[in-house]
């Protein structure tokens, strides 16, 4: 079964359309709607991004590491599977800079090595450079599900420790942030 089918009320949701990751036009007629929503909307700076390599083709890769606040059966991801996940997209990047955001203790993700780290910063400003990545790695989140929906850049998921996307593959494959729960 689909992890969009894991309960009731997200099956009931997927079939009326409430997850567009179908290419129908009135699916995506509905997120270019939000889209057009949020781009009107005042944001904050993309600060994060300012400083760049003098590479050519440089890309912006944000990771959210969903820790804290989970409380419903799942457990963050494990600290190898973020890593080869960072790996591979570096390795898709060889010109980027890997942003990493994330809550709680920022010496608990130093593991993850050279990256930028964004640990504890507003909701807002997170929020608004995971939509305006090149890449982003997305947690098994909401936060960052809704993020990869408002973004044109990649959108990933972590799959033991190797990148992957929701069914339909392409720019298409982020809209269903549920795909990624983990089972």
């Amino acid at each position: 079964p689909r992890a969009t089918d894991a309960t009731p009320a997200m099956a009931d949701a997927h079939a009326r359309g409430i997850f567009p990751e179908r290419r129908d036009a009135a699916s995506l007629a509905f997120r270019r709607e939000i889209r057009r929503f949020y781009d009107a909307a005042p944001k904050p700076s993309l600060a994060w991004f300012r400083s760049t390599p003098s590479c050519a083709g440089h890309k912006q890769i944000a990771v959210h590491v969903r820790r804290g606040d989970i409380g419903d059966g799942r457990s963050e991801a494990a600290p190898s599977e973020i890593l080869g996940c960072v790996a591979a997209l570096r390795a898709r990047h060889p010109c980027s800079t890997v942003h990493v955001t994330s809550e709680g203790n920022a010496t608990a993700l130093q593991y993850l090595g050279d990256v930028r780290l964004h640990v504890n910063e507003g909701v807002e400003a997170t929020f608004h450079h995971m939509v305006h990545a090149d890449a982003l790695l997305v947690a098994s989140s909401t936060f960052s599900g809704v993020a990869s929906f408002l973004s044109r850049g990649e959108a990933w998921a972590c799959g033991r420790g190797r990148l992957v996307s929701a069914p339909g593959g392409g720019p298409y494959a982020r809209t269903n942030p549920w795909y990624w729960v983990r089972r």
